[in-house]
Parts: structure tokens; sequence; C-alpha cells
């Protein structure tokens, strides 16, 4: 009789602390997501309308080089891009809301449904679209996910999950707060077959009250598939319409 009302007992205080300790972890998750926008800048990182990036940028395929090249990158947020590659912009690839283009000596070629999809997925999951834009949007879940290592690097994780289930998981440096790792799942367009992407952030510097990676590495399944060093940045400039419209240059 008695082991059976401890068996009662038990259940009752573990049904009762579950949503407690969810709560908690909720609570840890948005107070260290916080601490990440914070460690960015805060309010300039949040209200920032514009940058100019120029650096180098590296593609693989099966961990072996495939392709290198300079870049300049206009951004005017939240989903305008514009990227030119090359010394004399020999390709140009242009976002414009749910638009895309390629542009070449060959002209302008819009950019594939599923190759946009895939663009829009990836752009709403990554660190830094997530603490701008999405921590207020309803039906989120913030979940803090204990203490990690990225080599001898310290983290914490946090899961942030999306009103359609879809998971980005932080990995937030425990004494700068910045985030060094950003794991999310996604589903090819095609195939619907899932692909598993992480992104390591890394050499952050400060400039006109905002903290940024001069090192962005992407990789699939363990594999990297690219990656870029910044070499300079201008924030909030007044960038022209015409940057990111479907127009040869």
């Amino acid at each position: 009789m008695k082991t059976i009302f401890w068996v009662i007992l038990l259940a009752i205080t573990a049904s009762a602390a579950s949503p407690a300790l969810a709560q908690d972890k909720a609570e840890q998750g948005r107070e260290l997501l916080q601490q990440a926008i914070e460690a960015l800048g805060g309010e300039a990182f949040l209200n920032l309308e514009s940058a100019k990036m120029e650096g180098r940028v590296y593609s693989f395929r099966r961990d072996q080089l495939t392709g290198l090249s300079t870049f300049v990158a206009y951004t005017r947020y939240p989903d305008q891009q514009r990227e030119e590659y090359g010394k004399n912009k020999e390709t140009i690839v242009v976002y414009s809301g749910d638009q895309g283009w390629e542009i070449d000596i060959h002209g302008v070629k819009p950019i594939s449904e599923e190759e946009m999809k895939t663009h829009l997925e990836r752009e709403s999951m990554s660190a830094f679209h997530i603490l701008r834009y999405r921590l207020g949007e309803p039906g989120i879940l913030l979940e803090y996910a204990g203490r990690d290592f990225l080599g001898a690097q310290a983290v914490d994780v946090v899961n942030f999950i999306d009103a359609d289930n879809r998971v980005a998981t932080f990995y937030l440096d425990r004494l700068t707060h910045l985030p060094a790792r950003v794991v999310w799942v996604r589903r090819d367009a095609k195939t619907r077959e899932r692909i598993e992407e992480e992104e390591f952030l890394s050499n952050y510097f400060t400039g006109q009250g905002i903290t940024a990676p001069r090192h962005m590495m992407r990789q699939r399944y363990g594999r990297r598939i690219f990656e870029a060093f910044v070499q300079k940045v201008y924030y909030n400039l007044p960038l022209p319409d015409s940057l990111f419209e479907a127009s040869e240059q």
C-alpha cells in the first residue's frame, strides 16, 4: 500500500513540475537570446536598415574547393539582397522579396521557384533573421537545452521552434553570448528529403555599434559547402532601388 501511495505521489509531483520546468526552460531560452541581441548591438542591431559587405567567398563540394571569388554584397533589410562576384561583377545574384534573378554576360535569368523556396527558408531560419524579426511571432517555442562545448569553446544551447515545427538550434558563447553555431533542418524542395545545415560564426568585430562575424562557414551533413571572410562592412547606407531590380549591369 505504501509503495502505491509513493508511486501516485511521485506521478502527481512530476505532472505538476513539468509545466513549471518547461516554463523555466522557455524563460531561460528567451533570456539567453536577448543577451545575444545585446551582444550584437542591441537597438543598433535590431534597427539596422542596410549593409554593404566586401570580402572573399569559397564554395566546396565533398569538402573539396570548387570555386573562389571576391564579393560585394548589399542588403536592405529585411528581404532584399544583391551579391556581386568577381572583380568585374562577372556574376550578380539579386533577391527582392519572393523574386530573384541571376545576371551575367548572357543576360538576366529568373531564379527558379524551387531555388527561391530554398533561399527564403534558409533566410527565415538564419540566426540573425530570427533574432531580429521572429522572436515575437505567435506560436513559437523557445527552449534552453543546456550547456555544451564547440571544441574548447563553452556554449549555451537554445532551441527556437516556429509554428510550423521547424527548429533552429543556437549555440551561444557563454562568455560573450554571441552566436557561435546555428543548426537547422529543412526539406529538399523536390524530394522532400531531410537536410541538416549548420553555420559557424566567428572572429567577431564591432563597427558603428554593431557586432558581426568576419568568418562564416556553412556545412551540410558535416561537410563544408560555403565559407566567407568579410574584410569591410558599412552600415545604414542609402541604397538605390536599382540595386535590387532585374536589370543588366
